[in-house]
């Protein structure tokens, strides 16, 4: 009765009394281990995954083959993170009642959390196999394709979960934001609105996407009545509002909504508001406000330098619909609506819109986005035949080609932006990286000493730059003087320690330098820089003559990171300095 009482506590949520039942319960039967379950139940309900652990335990002592005390066990240690552990009990739990399925549920969660995805679509994918209607794999599988952008196989799943459950609330979430990111709209608005009646508390959050859906479908009043339908209080429900009054041509009543959001505090959200004040201010040709909200808009868009444009020459004739489709566009980007975005900003750029400046900016960010790489390209270099000193476009240039690994036209575009932008600070670091890889010495040392000049207060560029003084034999006094200065502002990290031993090591002071490789180990580091010190301190005990300890350390640096440059030069100096067997 005892055990009765404590499950009806536990599913009322009255812990305490949970916990009493439970108790007197394990007084009454002491060898029975439904008490210690129950209790693990309450204390995982509590999250005192510890104490859920031991009651664990304490069932498995009392009856060691029984599945579900195992299942509890792998629960508390998962929570915990403790997860080879984790994974023994779930394995035992399966192995002694395959056909209780949590346990391969928790394997195919850990195995998420070790970032294995692919093991855990396998996982999650056998145990539907196993059970068609077990919803909470069928749930944490369409998250899973969600977070992995694979939005059709998120819906594929979530619509399965609705055969089962009409109106569960997180299947409908999931293929809602699936719909809008695989472009298909009217799929989203359907799933919002059973969302909406699947659960009214949402109404709120459900009208704003709603709103922002048939704006994407170019219903502009409906979409005005869901957004009104939302919290009018928050600025991004005001500034989605004026946007869908801007693009009815209602400017009047845009301009003072935007103001209210920008007044009522709307914080990260004020750049975006300025852009799109300003794209109404460029509609009604009042330059000077124009370039001045643009100006304090610069934080909304990355490669936004409005200041080298010249407004009244690019938007002279560009027409009022292709300044509101600028605007949506901004709105699209936003709030994640890909292909919203690249169509309206399409449409901008039509006819005479052609200068439009600001929609060809955003077009080349969603093609890019998407991938277009090409297209996005020529979006850019339609802005420099319209605007030839524009810095920021020659840098998306070099993105652009980056990304695609072409590293020769990365850096041709990255010199361009340098020498019209000298002062943009990621231009220099890109450049760094690139002659770098081009090994480029002197160019290199200009670049990172430009980075020096942008970035006195870090402790990256002194680093960077100590390192390639050491490397290319340049002044060894200075590459000492700064990373010993990297050090003063990052005490204690690896890379910067590293630094310094080698520093030390190129000056032949090899205790010196074994001392700061030693003490580079004791930080936090991923596995290539790791097996990168390993190696460098091997070639300065070889240095003192320690061949032991130097084939020690280049058997470390392997073993830490076997793909990494640092193991490849390891394995050659063990096979010049290990004696033959």
């Amino acid at each position: 009765s005892e055990c009765v009482g404590a499950m009806v506590a536990r599913r009322d949520k009255r812990f305490d009394a949970a916990v009493r039942e439970a108790a007197a319960a394990r007084l009454e039967q002491p060898g029975h281990p439904l008490p210690h379950l129950i209790l693990a139940l309450v204390h995982q309900d509590r999250s005192a995954f510890g104490e859920g652990e031991r009651e664990a335990l304490e069932a498995i002592k009392l009856e060691p083959e029984l599945a579900y005390a195992h299942t509890m066990m792998g629960m508390a240690r998962h929570a915990l993170g403790r997860f080879d552990e984790a994974d023994e009990a779930y394995q035992k739990a399966a192995t002694l009642d395959p056909s209780d399925l949590r346990p391969l549920l928790g394997l195919a969660e850990m195995k998420v959390q070790r970032r294995d995805f692919s093991g855990a679509v396998k996982g999650y994918l056998k145990i539907i196999e196993l059970n068609p209607g077990m919803l909470p794999a069928r749930q944490a599988l369409a998250s899973l394709y969600f977070s992995l952008g694979d939005y059709g196989a998120c819906i594929s799943e979530g619509l399965e979960i609705l055969k089962s459950d009409p109106d569960s609330v997180p299947a409908l979430g999931l293929l809602s934001r699936a719909s809008i990111l695989n472009g298909d709209y009217p799929g989203a608005t359907t799933f919002l609105q059973r969302l909406r009646g699947a659960q009214p508390d949402l109404s709120s959050a459900t009208a704003y996407q709603l709103g922002l859906c048939l704006l994407a479908q170019n219903k502009r009043e409906e979409a005005l009545r869901e957004l009104r339908a939302a919290d009018a209080s928050d600025p991004l429900v005001q500034v989605a509002i004026a946007v869908a009054e801007q693009s009815l041509g209602r400017l009047d009543a845009s301009a003072h909504l935007y103001e209210q959001a920008l007044s009522g505090g709307a914080g990260e959200l004020n750049p975006r508001i300025r852009f799109h004040r300003a794209t109404l201010q460029l509609a009604r040709r009042q330059w000077v406000e124009a370039a001045r909200e643009l100006a304090q808009a610069e934080g909304f868009f990355v490669n936004l330098r409005a200041d080298l444009f010249d407004l009244p020459r690019l938007y002279q004739t560009v027409p009022s619909e292709s300044l509101v489709l600028t605007s949506l566009g901004a709105l699209y980007l936003s709030e994640g609506f890909l292909d919203a975005g690249a169509a309206v900003c399409d449409g901008a750029l039509s006819g005479a819109g052609a200068s439009n400046v600001l929609a060809l900016l955003m077009h080349s960010s969603v093609l890019a986005r998407k991938g277009q790489f090409d297209e996005a390209g020529g979006k850019l270099r339609r802005i420099l035949e319209l605007a030839p000193r524009y810095a920021p476009a020659y840098f998306a240039l070099g993105e652009i080609a980056l990304s695609r690994n072409d590293l020769t036209t990365a850096v041709a575009a990255y010199e361009k932006s340098a020498t019209l932008d000298p002062q943009h600070l990621p231009t220099w670091t890109r450049l760094a990286f690139g002659y770098g890889k081009q090994q480029a010495g002197s160019k290199r040392e200009a670049a990172l000493r430009n980075w020096l000049r942008l970035a006195p207060d870090s402790p990256v560029p002194y680093n960077e730059l100590a390192n390639h003084l050491a490397d290319s034999g340049g002044d060894f006094d200075e590459a000492l003087s700064l990373a010993t200065h990297a050090l003063q502002e990052a005490p204690g990290q690896g890379a910067v320690l590293d630094s310094l031993g080698w520093i030390h090591y190129r000056r032949s002071e090899h205790s010196k330098a074994i001392e700061r490789f030693q003490q580079a180990l004791k930080a936090q580091m991923n596995p290539e820089l790791r097996a990168e010190v390993m190696q460098h301190l091997g070639l300065a005990y070889l240095a003192l003559g320690d061949k032991a300890s130097a084939l020690t350390q280049f058997d470390a640096a392997v073993a830490t990171a076997p793909e990494s440059l640092a193991a490849q030069n390891s394995r050659k100096l063990i096979g010049q300095h290990r004696p033959e067997r």
